[in-house]
Order: C-alpha cells, then sequence, then structure tokens
C-alpha cells in the first residue's frame, strides 16, 4: 500500500490567525509511477486565498520531475477555512511508494 505523508509550514506572522485545512487530498499515484518510483518529495508554493482555495500552485522543488504532477494535482484541491488576507505558504509531500 503507497504511503504519502504532507508535511506543512505556514510562513506566518504572529498576528495571523493560524491555517486550518478543511479538505487535504492526498496525491493519486498512477499505476506506470508506482512501479519506477519508490520515494520522492516535492516542495509545492502556493497562496491560500481569503475564502480558502487555493492558488497560484508551482513547484519549488521535486526530487522526481515526475511527481510533480500528482502533488499539484492533489494541492489545488485542498481548502482551508477562510482567512482575512491571502497568505503565502509551502508544503512538502513526501512519496513513500513502497
Amino acid at each position: 500500500m503507497p504511503e504519502e505523508h504532507v508535511v506543512a509550514a505556514a510562513e506566518e506572522d504572529e498576528e495571523e490567525e493560524p491555517l486550518r485545512a478543511i479538505a487535504q487530498p492526498q496525491p493519486e499515484i498512477p499505476r506506470e509511477l508506482r512501479t519506477s518510483v519508490v520515494t520522492g518529495r516535492v516542495i509545492v508554493g502556493f497562496t491560500v486565498q481569503p475564502d480558502g482555495t487555493v492558488a497560484e500552485a508551482a513547484i519549488v522543488r521535486a526530487t522526481n520531475r515526475r511527481l510533480s504532477k500528482p502533488a499539484l494535482d492533489a494541492i489545488s484541491k485542498w481548502r482551508f477555512q477562510p482567512i482575512r488576507t491571502a497568505r503565502a505558504v509551502q508544503v512538502e509531500i513526501e512519496f513513500n511508494l513502497q
């Protein structure tokens, strides 16, 4: 069974309310990728909009570029509780497909 770990680190000021995830679907890994890639990490930067949606998701770094699309697809579906102002965030998604 594949295992994915998501570690989130928000760049926050002390006055900003913490980000609270409502939905964080895990990446869907295509079958052909499961047989050729065992592990990897993808760092994705994105903006959490005031309504809690994700915008401007982009790969910051990936140990295997073939993991980039599943990571971006998943993060684009993430949702957070509404916040006062848009906030830039980076998350690291760790793939362990063993």
